[in-house]
């Protein structure tokens, strides 16, 4: 469903709006309906021949706006370890177990499995907010179009931070009400070997607005992450990870940059001491912890296959990842020394990019 086919529903929407009530939307519900009637003609695709939607169901989307939050998650069958895991928290991860990508959420332990999004052409890159209340996440628009969205986990409700016409990655949330992302500013299309590919790191506000570049444009970023505190970024450049300050984007002088053997998928630590990453050694992908201040760093797995994605629990005690060790991805996690390891998804589709949330 493209976004133009939205954008009219909501108009039809906002008009009925006007022309029967004294109200007004505010902002908030504007956007609210947008992410309301997408839900609504992405349920009537998959239902079958597409259909146009009544006037009475266009109302409803007003209604659903103004006076209650969206709702139809989904809770997945998948068999979840017995063994409990007392990380707190809970995480968020995406899976196609479905046929598209989605987002979802379930407990540390792989109990309640439940899905969040429903969009046709897919969501990745989940990113927890501090309090824990709250998701970003990419949802696709169509081919180098991207929407950066934020879900309550709490009631369903979900908004548009930013409807973006190129290729973005890896929302990430900073201070003052501002998000952080990876975004292609290619002026035409490009491809993965264009130099300007996923090659800045831009700021925009969580309610919309003015978008900031932050990185230099003769470099390439990819995937990065606000630290707890909210003053550094972590960034992949040149199969490296490198910190930055967040006020000025310089190098923070005090952390030297990860290279060992083309490091990825950086994660900090709940106290921002350590970076969990992956690092590809003998034709797989292994799953390293780095003090940046020591620089010491610590080999957790040495499999024959590869781990992707790590993430820290609450207590900084364990770390969730993905790996296809059994032939298909799956969720795992393990102690900080690479004990207790756990599976905590186990079905036939693609389980990846789990986020832990920072608060029990």
């Amino acid at each position: 469903m493209t976004t133009k086919s939205i954008n009219f529903i909501v108009g039809i929407a906002l008009c009925l709006y006007g022309c029967t009530t004294d109200g007004a939307l505010s902002l908030d519900d504007r956007a609210t309906v947008q992410v309301l009637a997408e839900r609504k003609l992405t349920q009537t695709a998959l239902a079958g021949p597409v259909k146009t939607l009544a006037v009475t169901e266009i109302t409803s989307l007003v209604v659903s706006a103004t006076n209650s939050p969206m709702s139809g998650a989904q809770t997945s069958t998948s068999s979840p370890s017995s063994t409990p895991i007392y990380g707190g928290g809970k995480i968020a991860f995406i899976s196609n177990r479905d046929g598209v990508s989605r987002l979802y959420m379930m407990d540390p332990d792989g109990k309640g499995q439940t899905r969040l999004t429903d969009h046709l052409l897919g969501s990745r890159d989940p990113a927890w907010s501090q309090d824990g209340q709250r998701l970003l996440y990419i949802a696709e628009l169509g081919e180098r179009q991207s929407s950066v969205r934020i879900i309550d986990v709490q009631n369903g409700l979900e908004t548009i931070a930013a409807n973006l016409d190129v290729a973005s990655e890896s929302p990430s949330w900073a201070p003052h009400d501002q998000i952080v992302l990876a975004a292609d500013l290619c002026e035409f299309n490009c491809g993965k070997d264009d130099p300007t590919y996923y090659s800045r790191i831009l700021t925009l506000n969580i309610e919309g607005g003015d978008r900031r570049q932050l990185s230099p444009s003769e470099s390439r970023f990819f995937r990065p992450v606000v630290s707890p505190d909210g003053s550094r970024i972590l960034a992949e450049s040149n199969n490296s990870i490198v910190v930055f300050r967040m006020s000025d984007f310089t190098q923070d002088p005090f952390v030297v940059p990860i290279a060992y053997r083309n490091s990825q998928d950086g994660a900090w630590s709940p106290d921002g001491r350590h970076i969990a990453f992956v690092s590809y050694q003998e034709d797989n992908y292994d799953l390293f912890i780095r003090n940046i201040s020591t620089g010491e760093i610590t080999q957790l797995t040495d499999s024959t296959e590869s781990e992707r994605f790590p993430s820290w629990s609450p207590d900084g005690q364990w770390i969730v990842f993905s790996t296809n060790r059994d032939g298909n991805w799956e969720i795992y996690v393990m102690s900080l020394n690479g004990s207790k390891l756990t599976r905590l998804t186990d079905d036939s589709g693609k389980d990846t990019e789990p986020d832990w949330s920072p608060v029990d």
